[in-house]
């Protein structure tokens, strides 16, 4: 692949430089001005200059007040926040082109806050998830040993709880900043043929696993959350859609554990049937590269023989 002199025309023209990796097939535009990466795979470096032109479209757009970052080290993603990085666009790292889309879905919306409320209610109106417990621990665990943090954890869950059950039975306003945005994934979900979900490893895996025929089996995915070291006895168990926010706070809490175990999830002994007998079901390597927990680097040790990784996939045990 070489990169096509009418995109180096137009990368020239834009201030942007375009640098090829021919291992990767991919090309990287990267925006001097404001620093900012842009990747592409193939296409001449066509498909890096959408994503660029993507940026600049969302720096036009926003003035030269806001802020657009890459995520890290990962130049295929950014995040867009405003002068004071109080507010971001979305809480998820976009590629640019769906940055654009959710800009232009979100209008005059609040945007997502970045630091957790001290106040659980306040933290779902500003759509942050049960998960998010500022004083919790990462696996979802008290810390034993300050009764004062988990009296505030405690509080939080409950005021978060109050404030979830307010909105079920009608009596408060949508929580802020999230409903426009998260249209835009339902209907890239739709057309990918999950409507429901992010259609990504864990959500196919727990589909699989613990799906009914119209519902969660919630007594199945609290063994599997508990296995893997997530408790979810702490949670509120009553009132109007408990069960949703049950499922994704345990699914967030899932994940970061998942990830923090080299993508090695364990199963409990109900569910071992359903996945031919596997003892842990093995993250594949696209869901460990999307993940953006911080968490510390861990080094993953390849299966033995013994213990070959496993993955579902439309309803089948493949053992690689």
């Amino acid at each position: 692949m070489t990169i096509h002199h009418a995109v180096a025309r137009k990368a020239e023209k834009l201030g942007v430089s375009l640098s090829e990796d021919k291992d990767t097939q991919t090309v990287t535009a990267h925006w001097v001005e404001r620093n900012v990466f842009a990747v592409g795979i193939g296409g001449w470096g066509k498909v890096a200059m959408e994503q660029m032109e993507a940026i600049q479209s969302i720096a036009t757009k926003l003035g030269p007040d806001f802020r657009i970052k890459n995520d890290g080290d990962d130049r295929y993603t950014i995040r867009v926040y405003n002068a004071d990085l109080s507010r971001t666009l979305d809480r998820e790292p976009l590629v640019p082109k769906d940055a654009l889309l959710a800009l232009e879905q979100i209008g005059d919306k609040e945007w997502f806050t970045t630091s957790v409320p001290d106040d659980g209610a306040q933290a779902y109106k500003e759509g942050w998830t049960a998960a998010d417990n500022p004083y919790r621990g990462q696996d979802g665990h008290d810390d034993e040993g300050d009764e004062a943090a988990n009296e505030a954890a405690d509080a939080w869950d409950a005021a978060f709880d109050e404030a979830a059950d307010a909105h079920a039975n009608g009596e408060d306003e949508e929580p802020e900043g999230g409903s426009v945005v998260k249209n835009v994934y339902r209907m890239r979900y739709a057309e990918a043929g999950h409507p429901n979900h992010c259609g990504d490893w864990l959500a196919e895996t727990l589909n699989n696993l613990i799906l009914g025929k119209t519902m969660t089996d919630l007594d199945n995915f609290e063994a599997l959350c508990d296995v893997n070291g997530v408790s979810l006895a702490k949670y509120k168990r009553t009132g109007n859609g408990w069960q949703g926010r049950l499922r994704m706070t345990g699914r967030n809490l899932l994940a970061r554990k998942v990830y923090a175990a080299g993508g090695r999830m364990v199963l409990p002994p109900s569910l071992r049937e359903q996945a031919g007998g596997a003892e842990f079901l093995q993250a594949d390597a696209e869901w460990m590269a999307l993940q953006k927990f911080k968490l510390p680097k861990v080094v993953v040790q390849a299966p033995t023989q013994a213990e070959q990784a496993v993955a579902l996939v439309g309803g089948e045990v493949i053992t690689e």
